[in-house]
């Protein structure tokens, strides 16, 4: 299998910016006197080229009860991104509801956790985001919600970013409707290989 075999799907900068608006998405629904001063272009200039990864250097003191749940390895970089830019994010509220929720959890508690290492502590009464690189099944969002119930969660918050077009998705947001392919990039992998891509892509 060589390079010239993959089809690039999404290329790095969609991808990117389809993740910070799925953070937007996200802040607007269920902190929605934040809307009107969201600035959801914030990350735009930071997208140079297909070698970005983004960096925790820009972190406020403002924190939320925020926990991220990843829901296999396959789907670490889409959360390492997510919660990257959750911290780097420039919300201002009237209300500051989404700011003074957000004031105690991440600097208290790993907020980045692996579905399978997480302890009922790290869950209970906090709001969830729950996230998939990649919906496999109708059952996987009901299951992986199920398993975080159990901790008694204030809130859950399903994203995927990626979903076929022939799943029926309950995820609360979809990034991409994806066609039924051999999909690699981006965590995931063909037979160990091309997981480390930062764009989406088909294999031919």
């Amino acid at each position: 299998m060589t390079t010239s075999s993959l089809n690039i799907l999404i290329d790095s900068v969609a991808l990117q910016t389809r993740i910070v608006k799925l953070l937007e998405e996200y802040i607007i629904q269920f902190y929605p006197s934040s809307k009107d001063r969201f600035q959801s272009e914030f990350m735009s200039n930071t997208f140079i080229d297909h070698e970005y990864i983004p960096t925790c250097d820009d972190v406020h003191d403002n924190k939320k009860q925020v926990v991220v749940v990843y829901v296999n390895p396959q789907s670490r970089k889409f959360a390492e991104d997510f919660y990257t830019y959750l911290r780097q994010k420039p919300f201002f509220s009237s209300d500051q509801d989404f700011t003074e929720e957000y004031k105690q959890s991440m600097n208290q508690n790993e907020a980045l956790l692996y579905i399978s290492d997480c302890q009922v502590s790290d869950i209970r009464g906090k709001e969830v985001i729950l996230l998939h690189n990649l919906i496999e099944s109708e059952n996987a969002v009901t299951e992986s919600e199920e398993t975080i119930r159990l901790s008694s969660p204030n809130s859950i918050c399903s994203i995927s970013l990626l979903c076929p077009h022939n799943i029926e998705s309950q995820a609360d947001f979809v990034g991409f409707t994806i066609p039924i392919d051999r999909i690699v990039g981006y965590g995931l992998s063909w037979k160990g290989h091309f997981q480390q891509l930062y764009h989406i892509s088909t294999i031919s």
